[in-house]
């Protein structure tokens, strides 16, 4: 994976980086890895921004899985961050 050879050479990802690999990963199909994707960005303490749970909510619905779509937006706005003003 392109995270694991940017670590191997010392760099580490950042929100955004992450945000492109979880996105791609969405848009082929791997759901499960882009949340694991966010899993490891919240141990490395990285705060997640709008256009991360953006790609996210997005990657649910694109995965016939709206319940768990609404439950993020619903998480999300609780946390004054309002994921639908990105596109």
């Amino acid at each position: 994976m392109v995270r694991d050879k940017m670590m191997e050479k010392g760099v580490f990802p950042d929100a955004q980086i992450y945000n492109v690999l979880m996105s791609g990963l969405c848009k082929k199909g791997k759901f499960p890895a882009a949340k694991l994707l966010l899993s490891e960005m919240l141990d490395q303490n990285l705060q997640p921004d709008e256009y991360v749970y953006a790609t996210l909510i997005d990657g649910f619905i694109r995965n016939n899985e709206l319940d768990k779509a609404t439950k993020l937006f619903e998480i999300v706005m609780s946390k004054g961050i309002d994921p639908g003003i990105v596109g």
